[in-house]
């Protein structure tokens, strides 16, 4: 007990004179006073308790005190820096007076500032720490920064059979110093603001210089030669030994040109006279000026293209060749670097040869529709081609109007096959009347209608025809095969909505509003001015040239009617034993009866006043 106590007062009497030598601070010279009195007692507070933590083995702890100079204070401000080195030496050898010589200095001379030999920004990378755990166990060292802000360090490296990397720990931040040394710090300040300034309009100017070759490169994209003597320019007028102690930025512009100087064939002549850029730039100019004259006379035979075009609207021959030899004269081999607007003029020029053909297979297929006319005997429907292709059959859950019968909306492929550009008309079925003698089938139940195709109002022959049952539709349909030696039927319910459509996917083949005086439907809901039926066409077809799919007259399909899609629409049944589908809306229905997912089942031996038909031509095949 009493040697502990011993020792516990050895250590009292050591912080207490230890925290009194703080207090007091040591005079330090060129009028530091206070300051430097507050520095050491918060530096030395830490340090004293930081050592007692190192064990010396019954040694004394080496003790190396850094000179404090730096970059800055080897330019001249070094009083103060000089002083704290003084500072600390005095202060470790009262130490010693206090505690048996525990504390060896090391020379400062061959020690220098320790983050000259092993700065501790790099401790734990490539930085070694032998060297400096030979010369001393703890080191007192700081640094400075530009604003006359200092960092004392007290930094240890222990050693227990083997060496531990380097503790650093932060003790103090000075920022009041005397205003002379503040002046000095300042002034060197300065000077290196105004050192860097310099440098950055440097860096901006080979900044320039290199966006300038580049720029030239981009414009003239096949020009090896002068890429190779722009770039080479340029790392002679910016070589390696200017080099930005402030930036990197020149060293990644040089590595570039490099790069790219390296992509041209190799020359070794150069020039580092300062107007390298001048006379590029004049080379430049002139073959700017040589495409500017290529350009005027491409625009001048273009325009005298245009003209002929103009004079001789209807020789469309000699439209053609005239682009052709156009773009012959000039191909895009020969591209203006410095322009589009040759890019442009070719693309307007093939638009005029696209153009002139597109024209010419309409003109064709026109004639062919006309001599179809001529040849068409007076009984034939006129029909339209329809692409095979697929769509969605049937109404997405959120349509408007939706009702339970049009689902589920599924995936439909049809074969190619011919539709009736219109329903079949009243002056065409009477043609089949008289030709057959026909009457009419028998009738299950009837609407509004007097007899067999007489409604309740006047019709004439261009208008749909109506009061027929399902099972004179399919009598008409067989009649025209007979007649014409073509395959002719009512449509199936898929083929019929396929047409429909003609490859869109609203309510109607224009949109989801049923617009205004768009079809010929209930006016309340459309808005047209018929009461009735009118005659086929009255409307605009839709994108495949078929008229009336939305209104005018219900149409016979010659698929089964079911309450849900189950493959029955896909199929043809020409047996009158089930109800059949009907399709379209007609005169008197509501903007949502007349939607192209809409169906309504009707039984075959019934007639009424809003109900019609239109005939599709098929393959053999497709007869069923």
């Amino acid at each position: 007990m009493y040697h502990k106590t011993v020792i516990n007062l050895k250590t009292t009497l050591q912080l207490s004179t230890f925290l009194l030598l703080s207090i007091l601070a040591i005079p330090i010279s060129h009028g530091q006073g206070q300051n430097l009195n507050y520095v050491f007692y918060r530096i030395n507070t830490a340090i004293f308790w930081r050592l007692k933590s190192i064990p010396n083995h019954g040694k004394p702890l080496r003790v190396g005190i850094s000179n404090f100079h730096n970059e800055e204070t080897r330019k001249g401000c070094n009083p103060l820096t000089t002083s704290l080195a003084e500072g600390f030496m005095q202060y470790f050898h009262e130490m010693n007076n206090l505690t048996g010589n525990k504390f060896e200095i090391v020379p400062r001379q061959g020690l220098g500032f320790i983050e000259n030999e092993c700065s501790i920004a790099n401790s734990g990378s490539s930085c070694t720490h032998e060297s400096l755990v030979d010369k001393a166990d703890i080191f007192i060292t700081g640094s400075w920064n530009r604003s006359g802000r200092l960092t004392v360090k007290a930094i240890s490296f222990t050693k227990y059979g083997t060496r531990e990397l380097m503790v650093q720990r932060e003790i103090v931040d000075l920022q009041s110093i005397s205003a002379a040394d503040r002046s000095c710090w300042q002034n060197h300040g300065n000077m290196d603001q105004e050192r860097r300034a310099e440098w950055q309009r440097w860096q901006q100017k080979m900044q320039e210089d290199f966006d300038k070759v580049t720029a030239l490169v981009r414009r003239r994209p096949n020009a090896t030669d002068l890429h190779r003597k722009a770039w080479k320019g340029f790392l002679a007028r910016y070589p390696v030994s200017k080099n930005n102690p402030y930036s990197q930025k020149d060293e990644e512009l040089r590595a570039e040109a490099e790069r790219q100087q390296a992509l041209a064939v190799t020359d070794n002549s150069h020039s580092t006279d300062d107007n390298w850029l001048k006379v590029l730039v004049a080379e430049e100019d002139r073959e700017r000026a040589k495409w500017q004259r290529w350009q005027q006379k491409m625009q001048a035979d273009f325009d005298k293209v245009t003209a002929l075009v103009r004079q001789n609207p209807n020789a469309t021959n000699l439209h053609r060749k005239a682009w052709q030899w156009f773009l012959a004269r000039y191909p895009i081999s020969e591209n203006n670097p410095y322009s589009q607007k040759d890019d442009e003029l070719r693309t307007e020029a093939a638009r005029s040869i696209q153009q002139i053909e597109a024209d010419r297979l309409a003109r064709i297929e026109k004639a062919k529709q006309k001599a179809a006319i001529r040849l068409r005997k007076p009984y034939e429907p006129e029909m339209v081609s329809i692409p095979g292709g697929s769509f969605m059959m049937g109404s997405p859950d959120n349509e408007e109007g939706r009702r339970g019968n049009e689902g589920p909306q599924h995936k439909v492929y049809i074969k190619a096959f011919k539709m009736g550009k219109y329903e079949v008309t009243v002056g065409q079925f009477k043609l089949f009347v008289q030709d057959t003698n026909y009457k009419g089938s028998k009738v299950s139940f009837e609407f509004q209608c007097k007899d067999f195709m007489q409604p309740t109002f006047t019709q004439a022959d261009n208008h749909p025809v109506v009061c027929v049952t399902w099972l004179d539709a399919v009598a008409y349909t067989e009649w025209l095969s007979r007649k014409t030696g073509k395959n002719y039927r009512l449509p199936t319910e898929a083929e019929w909505e396929y047409v429909a459509r003609a490859g869109t996917s609203t309510k109607y083949w224009w949109g989801n509003e049923i617009g205004h005086n768009r079809a010929n439907c209930d006016g309340d809901y459309c808005g047209d001015s018929y009461n009735y039926t009118s005659p086929v066409g009255s409307f605009a077809a839709n994108p495949w040239g078929i008229y009336d799919t939305v209104g005018n007259v219900s149409e016979w399909t010659c698929s089964d009617y079911t309450s849900s899609y189950d493959g029955s629409e896909m199929k043809c049944l020409l047996s009158g034993a089930s109800a059949h589908v009907l399709r379209g809306g007609s005169w008197r229905s509501n903007a949502g009866h007349v939607r192209a997912a809409s169906r309504y089942r009707h039984e075959p031996g019934s007639r009424s006043n809003f109900v019609g038909f239109r005939a599709c031509e098929v393959q053999v095949s497709q007869v069923r």
